[in-house]
């Protein structure tokens, strides 16, 4: 069965990603570089602010611990990030 919510922040991020590019276009001074560094560089606290606002912190700080004991798991990041 398809959750109405999901469906809902899929179609949110779909929208917030073509408001994206409209907004690059705002930011005409700085070259693509410049641009991708501004968006790395809010991605985290974006990430921090919905893990914390969906209470998933304790299972995000596991993760963070799971990848500092286990070296092995960096090894899957480039897999991840491709998908």
């Amino acid at each position: 069965m398809i959750s109405g919510v999901g469906i809902l922040l899929s179609v949110a991020a779909s929208v917030l990603f073509c408001l994206m590019s409209v907004y690059t276009k705002l930011l005409a001074p700085l070259d693509g570089m410049m641009i991708l560094i501004w968006r790395l560089f809010w991605t985290f606290p974006g990430l921090l602010a919905l893990v914390y606002f969906r209470k998933q912190m304790p299972q995000f700080q596991k993760l963070l611990l799971r990848f500092r004991c286990d070296p092995r798991m960096w090894l899957c990041m480039p897999i991840l990030i491709a998908l």
